[in-house]
Protein backbone atom coordinates (compact mmCIF):
# COMPACT_ATOMS: atom_id res chain seq x y z
CA UNK A 1 0.00 0.00 0.00
CA UNK A 2 1.33 3.55 -0.92
CA UNK A 3 1.21 5.96 2.04
CA UNK A 4 1.12 9.07 -0.58
CA UNK A 5 -2.10 8.05 -2.55
CA UNK A 6 -3.39 5.80 0.24
CA UNK A 7 -4.11 3.00 -2.07
CA UNK A 8 -2.34 -0.26 -4.08
CA UNK A 9 0.82 0.75 -5.92
CA UNK A 10 3.43 -2.23 -7.78
CA UNK A 11 6.71 -1.01 -7.47
CA UNK A 12 9.61 -2.88 -9.51
CA UNK A 13 13.26 -2.53 -10.89
CA UNK A 14 15.07 -4.20 -13.66
CA UNK A 15 18.15 -3.98 -11.83
CA UNK A 16 19.46 -6.49 -9.39
CA UNK A 17 20.05 -5.88 -5.81
CA UNK A 18 19.42 -5.67 -1.89
CA UNK A 19 16.87 -3.09 -1.60
CA UNK A 20 14.28 -1.42 -3.42
CA UNK A 21 15.59 2.01 -1.67
CA UNK A 22 18.68 1.28 -2.58
CA UNK A 23 17.72 0.40 -6.41
CA UNK A 24 15.92 3.95 -6.50
CA UNK A 25 19.22 5.76 -5.10
CA UNK A 26 21.26 4.28 -7.80
CA UNK A 27 18.97 3.67 -10.59
CA UNK A 28 15.65 6.12 -10.08
CA UNK A 29 15.16 5.99 -13.73
CA UNK A 30 14.38 2.34 -13.96
CA UNK A 31 12.14 2.09 -10.84
CA UNK A 32 8.48 1.42 -11.93
CA UNK A 33 5.37 2.05 -10.10
CA UNK A 34 2.08 1.27 -11.54
CA UNK A 35 -0.60 2.38 -9.23
CA UNK A 36 -3.89 -0.03 -9.11
CA UNK A 37 -7.12 0.84 -8.04
CA UNK A 38 -7.99 -1.84 -5.15
CA UNK A 39 -11.71 -1.58 -6.39
CA UNK A 40 -11.12 -2.23 -9.84
CA UNK A 41 -8.26 -5.08 -9.29
CA UNK A 42 -5.22 -5.20 -11.36
CA UNK A 43 -5.82 -5.64 -15.53
CA UNK A 44 -3.65 -6.94 -18.10
CA UNK A 45 -2.16 -3.51 -19.15
CA UNK A 46 -0.64 -2.75 -15.96
CA UNK A 47 0.39 -6.36 -15.71
CA UNK A 48 2.31 -6.20 -18.82
CA UNK A 49 3.00 -2.89 -17.81
CA UNK A 50 5.24 -4.20 -14.79
CA UNK A 51 6.77 -7.09 -16.53
CA UNK A 52 8.21 -5.30 -19.70
CA UNK A 53 9.60 -2.73 -17.10
CA UNK A 54 11.04 -5.74 -15.45
CA UNK A 55 12.84 -6.17 -18.60
CA UNK A 56 11.53 -9.72 -18.61
CA UNK A 57 13.21 -11.79 -21.29
CA UNK A 58 10.84 -15.00 -21.79
CA UNK A 59 7.10 -14.98 -22.52
CA UNK A 60 5.68 -11.24 -20.97
CA UNK A 61 2.25 -12.84 -20.79
CA UNK A 62 3.46 -15.81 -18.82
CA UNK A 63 5.37 -12.90 -16.73
CA UNK A 64 2.05 -10.75 -16.74
CA UNK A 65 0.05 -13.46 -15.36
CA UNK A 66 2.63 -14.28 -12.48
CA UNK A 67 2.17 -10.94 -11.50
CA UNK A 68 -1.43 -10.45 -11.69
CA UNK A 69 -1.80 -13.97 -9.67
CA UNK A 70 1.02 -11.99 -7.05
CA UNK A 71 -2.08 -9.49 -6.65
CA UNK A 72 -4.23 -11.68 -5.80
CA UNK A 73 -2.84 -12.96 -3.12
CA UNK A 74 -1.94 -9.48 -2.18
CA UNK A 75 -6.55 -9.05 -1.92
CA UNK A 76 -7.37 -12.13 -1.08
CA UNK A 77 -4.83 -12.50 2.05
CA UNK A 78 -5.38 -9.52 3.30
CA UNK A 79 -1.83 -8.11 2.55
CA UNK A 80 -0.51 -4.26 3.48
CA UNK A 81 2.52 -5.59 0.81
CA UNK A 82 3.62 -8.53 -1.17
CA UNK A 83 7.71 -8.28 -1.81
CA UNK A 84 9.24 -11.07 -4.19
CA UNK A 85 13.38 -10.42 -4.10
CA UNK A 86 14.47 -11.51 -6.08
CA UNK A 87 12.31 -12.38 -8.57
CA UNK A 88 14.66 -14.62 -10.85
CA UNK A 89 14.57 -15.51 -14.37
CA UNK A 90 15.72 -18.74 -15.42
CA UNK A 91 17.73 -19.71 -18.64
CA UNK A 92 14.12 -20.32 -20.39
CA UNK A 93 12.85 -16.76 -19.28
CA UNK A 94 10.39 -18.29 -16.74
CA UNK A 95 10.11 -16.45 -13.45
CA UNK A 96 10.70 -17.50 -10.15
CA UNK A 97 10.32 -16.10 -6.76
CA UNK A 98 13.25 -16.91 -5.32
CA UNK A 99 12.10 -15.46 -1.65
CA UNK A 100 9.33 -13.22 -0.64
CA UNK A 101 8.22 -11.21 2.53
CA UNK A 102 4.55 -10.46 3.40
CA UNK A 103 2.60 -8.34 5.80
CA UNK A 104 -0.86 -8.80 6.72
CA UNK A 105 -3.60 -6.53 7.79
CA UNK A 106 -4.41 -7.82 11.57
CA UNK A 107 -7.36 -5.91 11.45
CA UNK A 108 -9.03 -7.36 8.41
Amino acid sequence: LDRKSAGTIMIGCSEGGTSIEDLAEKFPDKIIKVPVDVREGITDEQATTMAKGLAVTGDVSAAAQQIKNLYELFTKADCTMVEVNPLAEDAAGNLIAADAKMGFDDNA
